[in-house]
């Protein structure tokens, strides 16, 4: 018999694969099929190698999550990412850093719904991060948010540009943990890259990050201040 691990979300039998670049991104962006023929390039610390499947192992996180999780439950936060992702990508060239754009124009029913499943969506990414790079921060309160429904109250996001048209490049940086004198985690960041369309998440204590153009559920806006990553 075979036994797996538990699923971080929920604790049911951890059996199924999430994609570390979302797989509707990933499609979006390689204007081909990808085959042993005609592959991807993965990147990352260790070294680059071909990758002729968008089912690959490698573009997934190592740790798994049971089937209801990655199905069900969290199926609403990835369309809803994959809707704000594709027509932000669409406004990119006539964005400007420091501008607005209103996002009831994208999602136009259950705008504060939609924003929520999109903050849910990165928290999903977030806690695979937690395992993947080992690290003692609290991965329960993670798993809570999405069996609860609700916003992280210490995760934020902040949409940026890093345009670059002659690149195709879906990706994300790796985990960067601020850590205190007593070893507790202040803070924790990481980048999601598509295409230029960069979505930086922070894990902040006692919510830092609000008034620096970071965005979380609770502040009820439908505008979205779009950064600079070169600022």
């Amino acid at each position: 018999m075979t036994i797996h691990p538990r699923c971080w979300i929920c604790g049911e039998p951890a059996t199924t694969g999430e994609h570390k670049a979302k797989r509707s991104d990933l499609r979006d962006v390689v204007p081909r099929s990808v085959t042993q023929e005609t592959p991807l390039y993965y990147r990352d610390d260790k070294r680059k190698r071909t990758i002729g499947s968008l089912d690959s192992k490698v573009l997934k996180f190592p740790d798994k999550i049971c089937e209801d999780c990655n199905t069900s439950r969290t199926q609403s936060h990835d369309r809803a990412w994959e809707c704000l992702s594709t027509e932000l990508r669409k406004r990119i060239p006539n964005l400007a850093p420091e501008s607005y754009v209103r996002v009831n124009r994208i999602f136009r029913v259950d705008t504060s719904r939609q924003m929520l499943n999109v903050h849910l969506f990165f928290i999903k990414q977030f806690g695979l991060m937690i395992l993947e790079g080992k690290t003692l921060i609290d991965i329960d309160s993670f798993g809570k948010a999405i069996m609860k429904d609700k916003a992280h109250p210490a995760v934020f996001l902040r949409f940026t540009l890093d345009y670059n048209p002659g690149k195709l490049l879906v990706g994300r940086s790796n985990l960067e943990i601020c850590v205190r004198d007593d070893g507790s985690y202040a803070h924790a960041s990481w980048i999601y890259n598509v295409q230029g369309l960069c979505v930086q998440v922070a894990y902040a204590e006692n919510g830092m990050q609000h008034g620096l153009g970071w965005w979380h559920p609770s502040q009820g806006t439908n505008r979205l201040l779009i950064g600079d990553m070169a600022a």
